[in-house]
C-alpha cells in the first residue's frame, strides 16, 4: 500500500505550497503516531495488571522456591521495582474492590473516570480512592471546546483531498472554535496574558516595597497571583498581577528564601491596583 501524497495550492509561491504539503502530511503522521502510542500505553498497562495477578496467584510458590520477590525478579530479568508495583496495583484492586479480572479492572477504571496512563499506574491506589486527582478540573465549556476542536481537526484531516467541501467547512469550524476560545481567554483575567509597559513602569515608581514595608527608589515588578504562584494557565501571569518589591526581596521570593502569605500578596495586589486607578482616573469628580 502506497502512502497518499498530499498536495497544497493555497499560496502563490510553489515553495510555500511544497512546505505546506509537507507539514500537513507530517501532521497526519504525528496524529496517527500519537493515537497508536496511546493504544500501546493502554495495552502495556493492562499487561502489567496481568503480571500483578500472576505474581499474586503464585506468590507463596515464588517465596518457597527462591526465598524473595527480589530474587525471583532478578532471575527472570525484570526489575524488582516494576514487579512490586504491578503486584501492589493488582492486590489493591482485588482486596479493596473485589476485582480480579482484566474486564473487571477496565470497568472499574471507566467507572472511576481514570485514564490508562503511565503516571496513573504508579499512583493507582490513591487515584482509585480519590478519582478527582485524575480528572480534568477545567470548566466544562473549556473541555468541550477542546473536544470539538479535536473532532473538527480530525474531520479536516480525513476529508483533505477526498472531500473539499467538508474540508472547507471543517476549516471554518476550527477557525470559529479558535476565535471563541481566544475570546473566552481574553475575558478571563487569569488567562488574558495582558501586558502593559505603562503599568509595570508605574509599579516600579511607587517607591515602596509592599512585602517588607520598606521604602526604596529601585523596585522590581513582581508577578504573583493571589495564591502566591507566579505562573498561570499559560505561563507568566498577566501584568495586572504585579506588586512593587525591592530587588533583594524579589530575589528572595524567586529563590524560595521568602514566602509571602496569601494575605500579604492579596493586600499588595489590591494596594497596587487601587493606587493605579486613583492616580490615573480621568476627570475631577470630587463632590459629585
Amino acid at each position: 500500500m502506497t502512502n497518499e501524497v498530499t498536495t497544497f495550492n493555497g499560496f502563490n509561491s510553489s515553495e510555500l505550497n511544497s512546505l505546506a504539503a509537507t507539514l500537513i502530511q507530517r501532521n497526519k503522521k504525528i496524529r496517527s503516531n500519537l493515537r497508536q502510542a496511546q493504544d500501546l500505553v493502554s495495552d502495556a498497562l493492562l499487561r502489567r495488571y496481568e503480571n500483578g495477578k500472576d505474581v499474586y496467584d503464585h506468590y507463596d510458590q515464588i517465596i518457597e522456591e527462591v526465598g524473595s520477590q527480589r530474587e525471583f525478579a532478578s532471575r527472570i530479568g525484570i526489575t524488582e521495582n516494576m514487579l512490586s508495583n504491578d503486584l501492589r496495583a493488582f492486590r489493591h484492586v482485588k482486596e479493596e474492590y473485589d476485582v480480579d479480572t482484566l474486564q473487571g479492572f477496565t470497568d472499574l477504571l471507566d467507572d472511576k473516570g481514570i485514564p490508562l496512563t503511565v503516571k496513573m499506574w504508579e499512583k493507582l491506589p490513591s487515584l482509585l480512592e480519590n478519582p478527582d486527582l485524575a480528572r480534568d478540573k477545567r470548566p466544562k465549556p473549556e473541555q468541550k471546546l477542546e473536544d470539538l476542536h479535536s473532532q473538527a481537526d480530525e474531520i479536516r484531516s480525513q476529508s483533505e483531498g477526498a472531500n473539499p467541501a467538508v474540508f472547507e467547512k471543517a476549516q471554518e469550524t476550527l477557525k470559529y472554535i479558535e476565535d471563541v476560545t481566544n475570546y473566552l481567554n481574553a475575558q478571563d483575567v487569569y488567562k488574558s496574558g495582558w501586558r502593559s509597559r505603562k503599568y509595570l513602569d508605574f509599579v516600579k515608581s511607587i517607591g515602596w516595597d509592599y512585602i517588607t514595608g520598606e521604602s526604596s527608589e529601585h523596585l522590581d515588578p513582581h508577578h504573583s497571583l493571589p495564591n502566591g504562584k507566579s505562573l498561570g494557565p499559560h505561563g507568566k501571569v498577566s501584568d495586572v498581577f504585579t506588586i512593587p518589591v525591592k530587588r533583594s526581596t524579589h530575589t528572595q521570593i524567586e529563590q524560595g528564601q521568602r514566602n509571602p502569605s496569601k494575605l500579604e500578596i492579596a493586600e499588595a495586589l489590591i494596594r497596587t491596583m487601587a493606587l493605579f486607578i486613583i492616580t490615573h482616573a480621568k476627570g475631577d469628580n470630587d463632590n459629585e
